[in-house]
């Protein structure tokens, strides 16, 4: 009398089974054709659409570079000619400007300023880039920020550059460099010198000389100034000092 219960039971127990089965391969299935959508969506967009940082950076590596290479051109010449770009007040055959003063960091910092955006605006055209991006700038625009430490130059540049690819875009603002230089101590102990007023009695103070500064006055108070790192000199601040009478 029991077997055609445990039969009946048997049935509806496989057909249940059957049925979860189909359910079970439905999902799998749908779980792979949203997987599909998903990656050929996310190739399309990385590859067609969207602006990655690896594609980005070339282009603050650009401004970066520009950034770098003036101050590489300039920071010499600081010290070469005194705080000036140029021979300005000297001797042509020497090479040489001859100084009552030496000019304030902020008079250096504001020369810097002008020549870092002027080479962004004449000598970096983001036009090389423009094959892949819609760019949007204006050099106008461009504010420059520098404050001269004892062995660094620190600058900070504001250019407001947004780069654009089909409906996506990223802004690029700000770019920060770090240059290490040791004009900022030669010039402190060049306002020493010249404070003082008398470059045949002056010693160099303390301060400078455990950071390893080094002076040599020539003759005719042709002073040169260095610092030493490592074992070996760096390039002199250079000038001929003029004596008070």
């Amino acid at each position: 009398m029991k077997e055609p219960f445990i039969k009946a039971f048997t049935e509806s127990e496989i057909g249940k089974r059957g049925q979860s089965t189909i359910f079970i391969i439905a999902g799998i299935a749908i779980i792979i054709v949203v997987g599909l959508i998903l990656f050929f969506s996310s190739d399309k967009i990385q590859t067609g659409e969207r602006i990655t940082t690896s594609q980005v950076e070339p282009i603050k590596e650009y401004v970066d570079g520009c950034i770098q290479e003036e101050l590489e051109d300039k920071m010499p010449r600081l010290k070469q000619f005194a705080g000036y770009f140029d021979l300005v007040y000297g001797f042509i055959d020497r090479d040489i400007n001859y100084l009552d003063h030496f000019k304030q960091d902020a008079e250096i910092e504001l020369m810097l300023e002008n020549s870092i955006k002027e080479r962004l605006k004449n000598y970096c055209s983001l036009d090389v880039f423009k094959d892949n991006f819609n760019l949007d700038s204006n050099p106008e625009n461009i504010f420059v920020d520098v404050i001269i430490d004892d062995f660094n130059v620190n600058t900070v540049v504001q250019y407001p550059i947004t780069i654009s690819k089909a409906d996506l875009e990223v802004d690029l603002v700000e770019f920060k460099n770090l240059f290490e230089n040791d004009f900022g101590i030669l010039a402190r102990a060049a306002h020493g010198l010249i404070n003082f007023g008398d470059c045949d009695n002056y010693n160099l103070p303390y301060e400078f000389s455990s950071n390893d500064v080094h002076m040599y006055i020539g003759s005719e108070c042709e002073v040169n100034l260095w610092t030493v790192k490592n074992g070996k000199g760096g390039s002199p601040l250079r000038f001929k000092f003029v004596k008070n009478e």
